[in-house]
């Protein structure tokens, strides 16, 4: 994912260039992917949800579609990155 900046200071915020922004993408893509590795090496490990539980029901219900499992990612991808940024570039 490639973001661009449009030109512009806000009163009271740190300058950050394309390239910082850039960098916080990427750092927060490579973070979501270690977390999907982890999720994987779940589901490898054959743990399964017994039927007509609770929580089989639950799952059911709460099991996302494929869009949003892509909006998803991209709003995890997008809230980490601005909180690595606002680490980064706003200690007081």
């Amino acid at each position: 994912m490639h973001i661009t900046q449009k030109r512009g200071k806000i009163s009271g915020l740190p300058p950050v260039d394309e390239d910082e922004i850039n960098m916080s993408v990427k750092f927060s893509e490579s973070n979501l992917g270690r977390e999907t590795r982890m999720e994987n090496s779940l589901i490898r490990s054959n743990t399964k949800v017994q039927l007509e539980t609770p929580q089989h029901g639950q799952l059911i219900a709460s099991y996302p579609s494929a869009e949003a499992l892509i909006h998803g990612k991209n709003a995890i991808i997008a809230n980490k990155a601005s909180l690595y940024m606002s680490h980064k570039h706003c200690q007081w």
